[in-house]
Parts: C-alpha cells; structure tokens; sequence
C-alpha cells in the first residue's frame, strides 16, 4: 500500500513538474509522408522516457546530464518537424547533392552504455541510435539534407549521446542501477 503511494505521489509530482525536467518531445511527423523523419522522432521520445526511468531509478541524481540530454532530444525533436515542413514546402528544390547532404555515415558514435549496469540508460541509447540511423536513412533515400534540419537533428543527438555517457559516468559515483527494466524494451511505459 505504501509502495502504491509513494508511486503515485511520484508520478503526480513528476507531472506537475515535468516541464522543468524537459518536456517530452510531441511526435507530429507524419509516417504517410515521412517514414523516416517519423521513426527518428519515435524514437527520440522512447529514448527521452527511457532517460526518464533513468532519473527516477537513480533518484534524479545524474549531475544534470540525463537532463540535458532530454533537452536536446527535444531541440531534435523541433529539428526532425523543421525537415518535415521544409520538404512540404519546397519538395524537388529542397535536394542537394548527397554528399554534402548525408555528412559522415548513419552511426552515433560514442555508444558506451553497459546493458546490464544501466539498462535504462542503455534502452535510451539504443533508441537515440536508431533516431541517428533513420534521420540519415532518410537523408539517403531523399537526397537532400533539408535546409541543414537533418544534419542539426543529428549533431543534437550526438551531443545527447554524449550526455548520457555523461549521466553513465555520474551512476556510477552514485548507486548503480542493476535492476531490469520492468517494461518491454519496445519504450513503451
């Protein structure tokens, strides 16, 4: 019964407050006309939830990085719904020639997470990693970068990977979480 409680008040509070924690980025692309603009904003919001259960499990204490690292999830995110609108707008005279599009190659780098230490911090590494590889799959398919959107999108989520790595290193100078997640790892919470 306490447990329930305690819960409670947590996620009450967290909704209340949430907003100075970053603001869960919206997922308003559409996958009809932006498959992979849509995943790669999927993804990033399973990997600001998975950074969420991060902070809880570790009591909020990751020395502010899992908080930046949302932040720049949602400028990402903001990023990813800019390459949507340009390529509404202009189409055809959006393109650009793929090599000054697509930048170097559809892998975060830095993918430092131990699973079985962090495994909150490591579903959201997993998840930024597929919002890199689907921003640049989409640069791919479509030849254009998107008026610099997509390669922003991407130069934000690198930085977010290296926050989490950030938030790793402050883990463990606190309590490790060894727990496995209690929910799938599809995101979903």
């Amino acid at each position: 019964m306490k447990k329930a409680f305690t819960f409670s008040m947590v996620v009450t509070i967290f909704l209340a407050f949430g907003p100075l924690y970053g603001a869960e980025p919206v997922r308003n692309i559409s996958p009809a006309f932006h498959s992979f603009l849509a995943a790669a904003q999927t993804y990033g919001v399973e990997a600001f939830n998975w950074l969420t259960r991060a902070q809880i499990a570790n009591d909020w204490d990751l020395q502010g990085h899992a908080k930046n690292a949302k932040a720049l999830l949602g400028q990402a995110n903001d990023e990813l719904k800019l390459a949507a609108e340009v390529s509404n707008e202009n189409g055809a005279n959006s393109k650009q020639p793929v090599s000054s599009a697509v930048g170097a190659g559809g892998q975060l780098q830095n993918q430092n997470v131990n699973k079985d230490s962090h495994p909150f911090l490591f579903y959201a590494q997993v998840r930024m990693a597929g919002a890199y590889t689907s921003i640049w799959e989409a640069q791919q398919a479509n030849m254009y970068n998107l008026q610099g959107h997509a390669k922003n999108a991407k130069a934000l989520l690198q930085q977010a990977m290296d926050e989490l790595n950030l938030a790793t290193q402050a883990s463990d100078q606190g309590k490790p979480v060894s727990a496995a997640p209690s929910v799938d790892s599809a995101g979903g919470m």
